[in-house]
């Protein structure tokens, strides 16, 4: 697995390596993907008549749709095909090649792939797609193109199982659980209605494995300095 490349003085970088090889994927080669959905959807994706229809249904603006959102397509329009033509191998050169720090300052090279629409966020869609039970394979491909599996699936599985986190800290209270999804939202852009979590279309089974990582989250809010256990046991029940 690769590393990414690190200026020798800089201590804080030095962590980099170990932290990436936790992850279990190359986090260079999955953040060119993402860039590549993100700048499809920029550019193309928002566009189609299908996505402003859906859109306008779940209540949230495109990027076109908000004022002063800088639309620069000026890097490529279209992400069929990754601009850095080639198999993964080759991608991830090239990507750590653009990840390379010049000058005493390590100041990064720039590069109109990982430069693009950095300060649009995708997140707040993928919240919308999920807790409306959107989020499917189809829908995935109109929004972000061809490499959506590759640099966004990861981000749906984790925010599958936010929702469920969700349900399951606020008690099943919907009311409570709509605030969470509101929150961050204009008052002209509040989540119209929730859905129910589906199954999930690769037949995974992340229901069994969010209540694992509950469970190990239970334990760490549970745990309590010595002689203060008994405050930790009470903080546990309550979920």
């Amino acid at each position: 697995m690769s590393a990414f490349p690190t200026p020798q003085s800089s201590r804080d970088d030095d962590s980099v390596a170990p932290q990436q090889a936790a992850l279990n994927f190359d986090l260079t080669l999955w953040h060119v993907h993402h860039q590549a959905c993100r700048t499809y959807f920029v550019e193309e994706g928002q566009y189609k008549e299908a996505a402003k229809a859906l859109a306008a249904f779940l209540n949230i603006r495109l990027p076109h749709q908000i004022p002063g959102t800088p639309l620069r397509q000026q890097f490529f329009s279209t992400t069929s095909q990754l601009p850095w033509a080639g198999p993964d191998e080759d991608i991830r050169r090239k990507a750590q090649a653009s990840l390379s720090f010049n000058g005493p300052d390590h100041h990064r090279s720039p590069n109109p792939l990982t430069d693009a629409y950095t300060d649009i966020s995708l997140f707040p869609y993928l919240k919308r797609l999920v807790c409306t039970g959107f989020d499917k394979d189809s829908v995935m491909l109109e929004l972000f193109g061809e490499h959506w599996m590759q640099g966004i699936k990861r981000l749906l599985d984790q925010e599958r199982k936010n929702f469920l986190f969700a349900v399951r800290s606020k008690g099943s209270s919907w009311l409570k659980v709509k605030e969470v999804y509101d929150a961050g939202m204009g008052p002209n852009e509040l989540v119209p209605f929730l859905k129910p979590l589906g199954e999930a279309e690769d037949g995974a089974s992340e229901r069994g494995q969010a209540d694992m990582e509950w469970k190990q989250w239970e334990e760490f809010e549970a745990w309590e300095a010595p002689g203060s256990n008994a405050r930790g046991k009470r903080r546990a029940n309550e979920y």
